[in-house]
């Protein structure tokens, strides 16, 4: 769950460096870097900056999205499932980057569920997280398709560059022999479920952290600056757990996600 690292420190940039009043900026150029290049690109305007958040215009030049897509596959992060997802890098006037941001699969579904739906020409928006000094922004994008048994997926990223990557990420080694036993079996799902446990401990202790700190903040206590260096270390080791963890999370470790995801986002709301 790559993505959930970007939810992370976008929770804790909300916390002092979130955009306050009003600004704009524009693309530094139309073309979305990566995989996602081929089927989308950035309306040109100038993009006004509202209470900390932007909402970047996109349109559809091509059909469809990357092989092996087919219509009719749902847009989500389970076997099965296909995963877009588009990343933008916030610059000041000199080009110097002070910000970035990412979609997430769980957190700007109804956002990706209507790029995906445009027709050729059609438009849709995608809001993100910025900051108040930026001028200008430039984005990429990333594209997986988790296979249906969970055992493999096939994913394309992009990073600063022009030209994408293509990499296959395998749960299992290649290496391992099919006369492989059930209780290895069942010790790699145990410690997955291990590893997941404890990264959802781990977020729901940055969670509290992050509403403590929220609360301080929006009272102008001042302290949460100082508190704000350690605030960043929870969000890097947390980030470190989720590179961590093995497996997929089961029905109750999701439940209890999206339940902690949600203590967060009402928090964030009754801050504004």
């Amino acid at each position: 769950m790559k993505s959930f690292k970007y939810f992370l420190i976008a929770a804790a940039t909300i916390v002092l460096a979130a955009c306050s009043g009003g600004g704009s900026m524009s693309p530094a150029s139309e073309k979305i870097q990566g995989p996602l290049g081929a089927y989308f690109e950035i309306v040109p305007k100038e993009y006004k900056v509202k209470d900390g958040k932007v909402a970047i215009e996109i349109k559809r030049i091509q059909e469809g999205f990357p092989a092996p897509w087919e219509n009719g596959i749902k847009l989500g992060y389970s076997g099965g499932e296909y995963e877009p997802q588009f990343t933008i890098e916030f610059q000041d006037a000199d080009g110097n980057v002070v910000s970035k941001d990412a979609t997430d699969i769980i957190m700007d579904s109804d956002e990706l569920n209507a790029i995906a739906a445009l027709g050729v020409d059609e438009t849709a928006t995608i809001t993100f997280d910025c900051k108040e000094d930026a001028t200008q922004f430039k984005m990429g994008s990333a594209f997986k398709i988790n296979e249906a048994d969970n055992s493999s997926s096939i994913s394309y990223s992009s990073d600063d560059s022009e030209d994408s990557s293509i990499s296959v990420d395998e749960s299992f080694s290649s290496s391992l022999d099919d006369s492989s036993d059930d209780d290895e079996t069942l010790s790699s799902s145990s410690k997955s479920s291990t590893d997941w446990d404890s990264m959802l401990n781990s977020y729901e202790q940055y969670v509290d952290k992050y509403i403590s700190l929220a609360k301080k903040a929006a009272e102008g206590d001042m302290s949460a600056l100082a508190e704000y260096p350690g605030f960043m270390q929870k969000a890097e080791e947390l980030s470190k757990k989720i590179d961590g963890a093995k497996g997929d999370m089961s029905a109750s470790q999701l439940s209890r996600y999206m339940k902690i995801n949600n203590k967060m986002l009402k928090a964030a709301q009754e801050m504004q």
